[in-house]
């Protein structure tokens, strides 16, 4: 995202979700100083976005929750995944209308280039939004090496001049302890990475963005892997 972005495209479909998703994208659109571009259902948006020339951020509502073995996101925010390149808002099942904007951003990081990319995005909403930059990393208590150090020393080495704090979490279920931290701290969103569409598989988020997306409170803000990112870890 940059000084480009107009607004926040919301695919609606009619249902209660797609009513929540306007709310969120109406607030975050008046914090950073854009609008809000409504289009009847997901073929809409991505014409709308084929048609723009400005960086875009779609907003769209999600289940996320198990169905039938796997995790569901729901037909228009699984079809929004799997046909855009831009970062997408997920607004889950218990994000509210009415949580901070004026919070820090969290950024949760797995040690892979796809999850410093995210970082990139979170910066550069932070920066819209003119709050700060939490950069989490949730290590297995079990883990004793310096790795989990180095993944927030390498993010903070890409922003130094980022209002960038780091904070190292341990957890054997990392999904909850950046939930619980975002509680904490009143973030105005969490953002992480995706992994790339199966072609198969209905679920495009991994395990650990999957249970952040379904529990988190604030919106969740993903971005899409490029063929330039390294696979993350199985974890994720």
């Amino acid at each position: 995202m940059n000084a480009t972005v107009q607004g926040l495209l919301v695919p609606l479909d009619g249902s209660d979700e797609a009513t929540c998703s306007v709310a969120v994208a109406l607030r975050l659109a008046e914090a950073i100083g854009a609008e809000v571009l409504a289009s009847a259902g997901v073929a809409d948006a991505l014409a709308t976005l084929r048609g723009t020339d400005s960086d875009a951020v779609v907003c769209t509502a999600t289940r996320a929750r198990p169905r039938f073995g796997c995790t569901w996101l729901g037909d228009v925010a699984e079809s929004v995944l799997r046909n855009v390149s831009c970062p997408v808002i997920l607004v889950g099942p218990r994000c509210t209308t009415s949580w901070r904007t004026d919070g820090p951003i969290v950024v949760a990081l797995d040690g892979s280039s796809a999850a410093l990319a995210a970082l990139d995005v979170a910066v550069e909403w932070g920066g819209r939004l003119g709050v700060g930059v939490v950069a989490v990393h949730v290590a297995h208590p079990l883990e004793t090496d310096l790795a989990p150090a180095r993944v927030l020393e390498d993010a903070v080495r890409r922003h130094p001049d980022a209002e960038l704090r780091t904070r190292l979490l341990r957890s054997r279920e990392p999904e909850w302890e950046v939930v619980d931290f975002a509680e904490q701290v009143g973030a105005s969103l969490v953002v992480c990475s995706t992994r790339a569409c199966s072609g198969v598989s209905r679920t495009v988020l991994g395990r650990v963005a999957m249970g952040i997306v379904r529990r988190a409170h604030c919106p969740v803000l993903v971005r899409r892997p490029t063929t330039g990112d390294v696979p993350q870890r199985s974890a994720s």
